[in-house]
């Protein structure tokens, strides 16, 4: 996982799902910087939306990488803008 807080802000990073990846944008939480360890629901929106949106279903479990993977989650709502 992440060994150091991330940026606070707008966080880019990859997104995986089985074994593909989707370059992502999560929008860090809002009272500060994400810690190692931490539990929170973040918003992600994706570069290029249409090569991963059939994939994504509440439920379904993802992981974020950047040199190595930084953590992981689940999909709790898929918000259409």
């Amino acid at each position: 996982g992440l060994e150091k807080p991330t940026p606070g802000g707008v966080f880019g990073c990859l997104f995986g799902i089985d074994d593909d990846l989707f370059d992502s944008f999560m929008a860090g939480p809002e009272n500060g910087p994400l810690s190692p360890g931490d539990e929170i629901e973040v918003r992600i929106a994706f570069l290029n939306p249409l090569l991963v949106l059939d994939r994504l279903r509440p439920g379904r479990k993802f992981f974020l990488r950047q040199e190595k993977t930084i953590g992981e989650g689940e999909i709790l709502e898929i918000l259409k803008v």
